[in-house]
């Protein structure tokens, strides 16, 4: 594999687990534990939104998605009896990618 097939594994790895933490682990699992759940959210995304927008160079469009996967991993969450959706949670996500694009692209621009 070239390195850059590493950071396209390396990012679907890290979005299936944000994924897979945000679904199906209990809500006390959840969070950190100082409880501020909204910096979890926002760390998460900016995490996965740094490895996979270096690996595909369009940090921009995939800001965009992974800001659509926030709002509607928030929304899936009203499925779930112990996991109300929430409203600063999907900003926070949001956030976090959009954060992190800016960064990458900024630093795209330099290089």
């Amino acid at each position: 594999m070239t390195s850059i097939s590493w950071v396209h594994l390396c990012g679907v790895v890290t979005v299936a687990v944000i994924i897979f933490a945000s679904l199906m682990l209990p809500p006390s699992w959840q969070r950190l534990h100082t409880g501020h759940w909204a910096v979890e959210h926002f760390l998460a995304y900016l995490a996965a939104m740094w490895i996979v927008a270096f690996g595909w160079q369009r940090p921009f469009v995939v800001a965009g998605l992974l800001m659509l996967l926030a709002v509607l991993l928030e929304v899936l969450q009203s499925l779930q009896p112990n996991h109300p959706p929430n409203l600063l949670a999907a900003l926070s996500g949001s956030g976090g990618a959009l954060a992190a694009a800016l960064l990458a692209k900024f630093i795209i621009f330099l290089g």
